[in-house]
């Protein structure tokens, strides 16, 4: 995956494979699809943060974008109502198989079907950096579809202070825009972000980078090797599953690959 600064933007553009509805249903084709979902535990991070700020009588969540739906079942399991909305149409044909008691439906999330102010949450994990053109139609939905007061939870990759310094320093390349076709993703500035939906009523109440052992590999490829294995382990290994925690909640605070925003619609 290549990476280049967008200098004007104060954002990273991956080049990778264009992320289209395709590319996600090959990214979904799991094996064991209905083990893939239900083995999400109930206590898992999303439901952990949905409980702090959510109770399951305030209304519907929603999960824009929500793939093979593990998170829909997780929340739906710990006595939320949760719908799951995704545009990879191969995936949740599928899911709507295997996995029917969900409600997993295929949609756009720039062009929700649901009534005005539907939703007591919606999660958003992942989906806006993938806009070449810009988040703003689908910022416009969800401001739409969530009730006064609801929550929005929302991640993406973002320029953490070591990709800020990388790019002062000279390390990306400057984006050329011709260089386009095969646009995956964006780090996006988070400040920018919280401006954009403070515009639309959106308050800030809860904010914290993740992922650090990820952010920080993938930017250092004399360590990525190593960092990768432990990335990637899945065994019940006590000491490798800590260090991991260890060195991911470490490494956040400088390194973080992704940002978490809970924002609140006070319309």
């Amino acid at each position: 995956m290549e990476k280049f600064f967008d200098r004007q933007n104060k954002r990273l553009l991956f080049i990778r494979e264009k992320s289209d509805s395709s590319f996600w249903d090959k990214h979904w084709n799991v094996g064991d699809l209905k083990n893939e979902v239900t083995s999400v535990g109930k206590y898992n991070l999303i439901v952990r943060f949905t409980k702090k700020y959510l109770k399951p009588s305030d209304g519907p969540i929603l999960e824009g974008g929500c793939g093979i739906g593990q998170n829909v079942y997780a929340l739906n399991k710990s006595g939320f109502t949760c719908i799951g909305i995704d545009y990879a149409k191969e995936t949740v044909e599928k899911v709507n198989k295997f996995i029917p008691e969900i409600d997993v439906r295929y949609g756009d999330v720039k062009t929700l079907e649901f009534e005005d102010n539907y939703f007591a949450g919606y999660w958003s994990l992942g989906v806006i950096e993938h806009f070449l053109n810009g988040y703003e139609t689908v910022l416009s939905e969800m401001k739409r579809v969530i009730k006064q007061d609801g929550y929005l939870f929302l991640t993406f990759p973002y320029m953490s202070p070591l990709r800020i310094w990388k790019a002062k320093m000279g390390f990306y390349p400057i984006h050329d825009p011709s260089i386009l076709d095969d646009f995956y993703q964006f780090a996006l500035d988070y400040k920018k972000v919280l401006t954009d939906f403070a515009e639309l009523g959106f308050r800030l109440k809860y904010k914290k980078a993740f992922d650090g052992v990820k952010g920080f590999k993938d930017e250092f490829a004399i360590v990525k090797g190593v960092l990768q294995r432990l990335y990637d382990y899945k065994g019940r290994v006590v000491l490798w599953r800590g260090l991991r925690f260890f060195l991911s909640n470490i490494l956040s605070f400088f390194a973080g690959h992704i940002m978490l925003l809970v924002l609140r619609l006070e319309k």
